[in-house]
This record gives structure tokens, C-alpha cells and sequence, in this order.
């Protein structure tokens, strides 16, 4: 009987030992797996962080436009009113009549203008008409009846040369006799001529103070979609 009883006791023991040892193993599992879990998650965050902000810097921007310089086009930002969400594309082509957001030196702010000049051209306006290369331009997207609030100044601007855009901006626009938008510089306007600061007052646009060219409108929901290609 007492040898029954100690191999009893002793079955007992090996299976209250197992027992014991088989439970934190359990927990350890469960404690690994929930580690790993965190760890996928925070390795899924860091990278979509990364990702944004390589697509935020190199690709694509959002902006808040400010001021009725563009206005019709695009509606700007005041104390009464909700202005455009605008998408940049930062790797687009620049071309001519393109929306284009850019620094300007000494400036807190970056600007949004209208490319009107190109590398190589000849611009000049008279009396709001504008002339590029001698041609005669239409510009369907001016308002036919303009804001005449804002820049007081901008009105005593309806005319200039290329000249003396070239003269404001302290650059040599003379090639081969003929004077011209030097390479890798822009001549920009704002829609609404009457209210805007554009390069009658700050002179040409390098290419490397430019952000990105405006896409669309992505706020407020009512213009969403609005595109200016």
C-alpha cells in the first residue's frame, strides 16, 4: 500500500511540476506576441509617417491661399471668408499660364501668381493689354469687372516693359541684341491685376524659389475638384 501511495504521490508531484512550469511558458507566449504586435504596429506608423512626409516634401503639398490676388480663379483667404485648399504638385512642369505657389526674399509668406513668361520670351504690357513675342493675349481668365481694393499701387501698374521687370530684378535679360526672360527665370501676374504684388513689383521668379504648380481645389467641398490645368 505505501508503495502504490508514493508512486501515486510521485505521479502527482511530476504533474503538479509540469503544471507549474507549463503556465508562465503560456504567459511568455502571450507577453511575445503581444511585444511583437506593438512593435509591427510602431514599425507601420514610423513608416507612414516617413512615407507622408517624402510625398509632403518631394511630391505633393497642401496650402491655404491668403489675399484676393488670384482671384476669379482661385478665392482667397480673408477675415470674411473661407479660402481655397489647394494641392501642389511639386515635380510637375512648369508651363506657360500654370499656377505656380513660390518664395519671395524678404518675404514671411510664399506668393501664388500666374505664369505668364517663359525662358526666352518678351513680355510687356500697355494699359492692361498684355503682348507676348507681339502677340496680343486673351486672357479669358481675368474677371471683366476686377476687384479695385488692396494694393492701391497695383492700379499705377498697367503697363511695363521687360526691361524694367529686368531692372527690378537685377538681372542681364540681353541675348543677342533682343531682350528676353533669362533661363531659369519666370515672369508671373495675378489674376486680379488690380490687387496683386506680382513681378511689376518684385521682378522675375527664379525656378529655385519655386514650391510646386497648383493642381486643384480640395476645400471647401463646394469647389472641390476645381482644377487650373
Amino acid at each position: 500500500m505505501s508503495e502504490i501511495n508514493d508512486k501515486e504521490n510521485t505521479a502527482f508531484q511530476e504533474i503538479d511540476t509540469t503544471e507549474a512550469v507549463e503556465v508562465p511558458v503560456e504567459d511568455n507566449n502571450k507577453s511575445n506576441n503581444l511585444y511583437k504586435e506593438v512593435l509591427s504596429y510602431l514599425i507601420l506608423i514610423v513608416v507612414a509617417f516617413a512615407l507622408a512626409q517624402v510625398i509632403h516634401r518631394y511630391l505633393f503639398t497642401p496650402v491655404t491661399v491668403i489675399g484676393e490676388s488670384m482671384e476669379p480663379t482661385i478665392i482667397g483667404e480673408t477675415n470674411t471668408k473661407v479660402g481655397d485648399r489647394i494641392l501642389l504638385s511639386r515635380v510637375a512642369k512648369i508651363d506657360r499660364f500654370d499656377i505656380i505657389v513660390f518664395d519671395v526674399p524678404h518675404k514671411d509668406e510664399p506668393y501664388i501668381k500666374r505664369v505668364i513668361g517663359l525662358p526666352g520670351d518678351n513680355v510687356y504690357m500697355e494699359k492692361y493689354k498684355l503682348y507676348i513675342n507681339g502677340e496680343l493675349i486673351d486672357e479669358t481668365y481675368l474677371d471683366k469687372n476686377p476687384i479695385y481694393t488692396g494694393l492701391e499701387y497695383a492700379r499705377g501698374h498697367t503697363s511695363f516693359t521687360l526691361d524694367q521687370i529686368c531692372a527690378i530684378t537685377g538681372v542681364n535679360c540681353q541675348v543677342d541684341g533682343k531682350t528676353v526672360i533669362p533661363e531659369g527665370y519666370y515672369l508671373v501676374l495675378g489674376d486680379n491685376r488690380n490687387n496683386s504684388e506680382d513681378s511689376r513689383m518684385i521682378g522675375l521668379i527664379h525656378k529655385d524659389d519655386i514650391i510646386g504648380q497648383a493642381l486643384f481645389v480640395f476645400y471647401p467641398l463646394n469647389r472641390f475638384g476645381k482644377s487650373f490645368g
